[in-house]
């Protein structure tokens, strides 16, 4: 995998249409694409949108998720954006998420889950390729491990699991995963998150228990290997 586009023959792809066809399955297949910072996901639908076929090479795509904006859920189920909380979302309870146990929603402040990122994903999902593995990492920076409060100083910081529960539903819907037959298309999701040792080792009991299965770098690395060079055995 190559560092920098500087390290990259980028022209291979604009020459001719023989030479841009053969050098195409190489190059999105032998890279990991980050898009990382403080985004919203449109730029990412609009490039997915643009490869068009050649979609079906991507192996491994990471983008940076930070928590998400939030809004004040009243008991009724309606909600109300927060001031300092703009951007594009659902207003409402998702469809998708299960409804309250009781008659009344829990009052207070709830995320706002993008819709784009479930646009994302039916894209992926778009591929010629009925075999095709891909990986997709969300990484959620710096003290935002969804499910579970953290403390940043005197702040806290707590990222609902609102996003992963229906980050898997769209996952399982728009990809058949079919691990019995050993066929069709198939989508792993790797979250990551970076947190102190120490907090790292109060909180995993915690983690575990929401629901999280964790991976060391090691073992992760072994497993997914993000950084394989194109022709190396996975």
């Amino acid at each position: 995998m190559a560092s920098s586009t500087r390290d990259l023959a980028l022209g291979l792809l604009r020459c001719s249409t023989t030479v841009a066809a053969e050098s195409a399955p190489v190059f999105y297949r032998g890279n990991v694409f980050r898009f990382c910072g403080d985004h919203d996901y449109y730029p990412i639908i609009t490039w997915l949108d643009k490869l068009g076929a050649t979609r079906e090479y991507l192996k491994k795509l990471e983008i940076s998720v930070r928590r998400p904006r939030t809004a004040w859920q009243m008991p009724d189920g309606k909600r109300h954006r927060i001031l300092y909380s703009g951007g594009r979302g659902l207003s409402t309870h998702h469809p998708l998420l299960p409804p309250p146990k009781d008659p009344t929603y829990m009052e207070g402040e709830v995320d706002i889950i993008d819709p784009a990122v479930e646009t994302i994903i039916s894209l992926l999902a778009k591929s010629n390729d009925g075999d095709r593995k891909l990986t997709l990492y969300l990484d959620t920076g710096y003290y935002n491990i969804p499910g579970i409060e953290l403390y940043v100083g005197e702040a806290t910081s707590l990222f609902s699991t609102d996003l992963p529960n229906l980050v898997e539903t769209w996952r399982t819907s728009y990809f058949s995963d079919d691990d019995a037959s050993g066929g069709g298309a198939s989508l792993d999701v790797v979250w990551k998150a970076e947190v102190a040792r120490e907090d790292f080792h109060d909180k995993r009991t915690l983690i575990e228990k929401v629901g999280w299965k964790i991976f060391d770098k090691q073992e992760a690395e072994r497993i997914y290997n993000p950084f394989r060079r194109p022709g190396e055995d996975q």
